[in-house]
């Protein structure tokens, strides 16, 4: 009886494992998966199943091994079964697991930029004659200055400045950008105006990583120069030596600065509809005040681009600080070789209202006097001074001449300009006899004025007291000792 237990029992459980074959064969044909995608079942199963059944002496024994046998193999492992369908990707994308559908990870550098120790930044510094020599390390040093604006010399004083804040360290994964990269590549931005992809294929370096470190380095060269280069003087002997400057250099006594705007151009904002107000937003106003040598003393910026009165001149910092005496100022002083007394006062053309800190031409009107003309001369030439200065700023950094895009720039147009003052004074003060030698005749024969031209609208805001003082300087003009021998023969007929 044992003996037919044990032969009924084998014998069930290969009528089973067959019908269960079967079954996987039709699946397989139904879903186009192949019989290799299911596991093989052990033989030890049903091995199990009967050394099980034979130490079983009663007939419930048999039934619950013949249920075991039955689930293990009509419920074969899920996660078996769906991992092979999955590598061989026979179900639909829907289907698959988050664990089991892994991204083919990107790479961590590109190809195109592991060449930049050959190919990127580095190769160019023998090419352009870094650290001068006159071409001994292969190249010629007036190269590097097209290429960056900034004089070898300036650029390992720069980066000797700027190395505590932008300098990053190595890591096991990749070596970091040195600080001679970051600031090349920052002044070869500010020199060209290109786009942060010419850029990265050009250094051989990450766009994103080029967007990310030209901003900071922007930041840092103002941070480093301003104190030193870019501050308004804060003390009436500073404003004096000032005045000292414009008297000696063009010829006009108790000056302390020469004022003007220029315009930054912008893509205005997509929902503005009016046209009038859009053609007010599509700039950025850039104002200044600059010495007699041509350096910048004080930069303000505002977005909106009408500036035809009083009020809204005010409306700078610059201009409330003027009007209520907070920058020390010194009083009203003597002119030279002569009892008069006029205040110090800033220069500026017929685009600003006439103040009492604020001296302006008369307007271009044919009944002008013999006096009011050389007036005009006289103001003229000391204020040309921040035209001139604002030439030389957009000549050597032509991103200026950009329209900016304030939507989607990565740098903000207050950085750039902040940026590129900075490094202006500090050329001019560092190296102000090769900076200054020809820029102004490329500046005349490129005729940048026209580009910056600010075309603000004439100012009528007069009093009384500022055309006094007006009429003060024309009659010091005119004397002997504040007269000039130049003034007759381009004024006078």
């Amino acid at each position: 009886m044992d003996n037919l237990r044990l032969a009924l029992c084998a014998l069930g459980a290969a009528l089973l494992l067959e019908e269960e074959r079967r079954k996987r064969r039709d699946l397989s044909t139904r879903n186009d998966v192949d019989e290799d995608d299911f596991d093989e079942i052990p033989s030890t199963s049903i091995n199990t199943t009967i050394s099980n059944t034979t130490s079983s002496s009663n007939t419930n024994t048999t039934t619950t091994s013949l249920r075991r046998t039955n689930s293990t193999f009509l419920h074969p492992p899920k996660l078996t079964f769906r991992r092979n369908l999955y590598k061989r990707k026979k179900l639909p994308k829907p289907c698959l697991r988050k664990t089991d559908a892994k991204k083919k990870r990107r790479q961590w550098v590109r190809s195109w930029n592991q060449q930049r120790p050959t190919y990127g930044d580095k190769h160019y510094f023998p090419n352009l004659g870094r650290g001068g020599g006159g071409g001994s390390d292969g190249g010629e040093p007036e190269n590097f200055v097209q290429f960056s604006r900034m004089f070898p010399e300036q650029f390992d004083a720069l980066v000797e400045m700027l190395a505590p804040i932008i300098h990053r360290k190595n890591t096991s994964f990749r070596a970091s950008i040195s600080v001679e990269e970051r600031l090349l590549v920052t002044l070869h931005y500010l020199a060209t105006g290109e786009s942060f992809q010419s850029l990265s294929h050009f250094f051989h370096m990450g766009n994103t990583t080029t967007r990310l470190f030209v901003p900071e380095t922007l930041r840092a060269i103002h941070k480093v120069l301003k104190d030193k280069y870019l501050k308004c003087p804060d003390t009436a002997a500073d404003w004096q030596d000032v005045s000292r400057g414009f008297l000696s250099e063009w010829d006009f006594p108790n000056c302390i600065g020469a004022l003007d705007g220029r315009r930054l151009n912008i893509f205005p904002p997509p929902e503005n509809t009016d046209s009038s107000k859009a053609k007010d937003d599509s700039c950025v106003t850039l104002m200044a005040l600059v010495d007699s040598e041509y350096k910048f003393q004080y930069m303000d910026m505002t977005r909106n681009g009408r500036i035809c009165n009083s009020a809204e001149f005010e409306g700078f910092i610059l201009g409330d600080a003027l009007e209520k005496r907070l920058v020390n100022v010194p009083g009203p002083a003597e002119l030279p070789g002569s009892d008069r007394q006029t205040p110090h006062c800033v220069v500026a053309d017929k685009a600003f209202p006439l103040k009492d800190y604020l001296m302006k031409p008369y307007l271009d009107r044919k009944t002008l006097t013999a006096e009011q003309q050389i007036f005009n001369y006289r103001i003229s030439r000391a204020s040309k001074v921040a035209g001139d200065a604002f030439n030389i700023l957009t000549n050597r950094f032509r991103i200026l001449q950009n329209t900016f895009n304030l939507q989607t720039c990565a740098v903000k147009v207050e950085d750039i300009a902040m940026a590129c003052c900075a490094l202006h004074n500090f050329l001019c003060v560092e190296a102000k006899d090769k900076y200054l030698a020809d820029i102004l005749d490329q500046e005349a024969q490129n005729n940048l004025g026209s580009l910056w031209q600010a075309a603000l609208p004439h100012s009528a805001d007069v009093t009384e007291k500022s055309k006094a003082i007006r009429e003060e300087f024309c009659a010091y003009f005119m004397s002997q000792t504040g007269a000039v021998s130049s003034q007759y023969d381009l004024v006078l007929d």
